[in-house]
């Protein structure tokens, strides 16, 4: 019930390259991974100046009207 493995795999790539100074968001997949964003925070937040930008998304089974509007609130907050 973690994150998937080619996710994990890319963010420690990142890591691996010395990945900084930058805003991320996260966007989890509540249905089949619903420790998604706390692992991938764990990740990010050892990378130097790795921003992470609320609100984290969670998305259940499909996507509803309330989850674009939490991606866009997500896109709003990553601009500024």
């Amino acid at each position: 019930m973690e994150m998937f493995s080619p996710m994990r795999n890319l963010l420690l790539n990142l890591k691996e390259k010395n990945y900084q100074n930058r805003k991320v968001g996260i966007i989890e997949n509540g249905t089949w991974a619903p420790n998604s964003a706390k692992c991938m925070k764990e990740i990010l937040s050892t990378m130097k100046d790795v921003q992470i930008v609320e609100p984290i998304v969670t998305i259940r089974s499909t996507l509803k009207n309330t989850d674009i509007e939490k991606l866009n609130e997500l896109a709003e907050e990553i601009l500024k």
